[in-house]
């Protein structure tokens, strides 16, 4: 059990760092082009809170 949740908190981290790396890309996006991409920003933001909720669940039972 110990170590899924082990591998459970690492794919947490890395589909967090993923997400960053899309928001990172999204404003550079917005930069070079003047584009607002204010829905697919607003969902990766909504995935974000989600996943570091889900994080501090796992962290728990830790």
């Amino acid at each position: 059990m110990n170590e899924d949740l082990t591998q459970l908190l690492k794919d947490v981290t890395v589909r967090k760092m993923q997400i960053k790396s899309a928001l990172e890309q999204f404003r550079r996006m917005q930069e070079n082009t003047g584009r607002i991409y204010r829905k697919e920003i607003d969902f990766l933001l909504d995935r974000l809170n989600a996943l570091n909720d889900y994080e501090k669940e796992l962290n728990k039972l830790k």
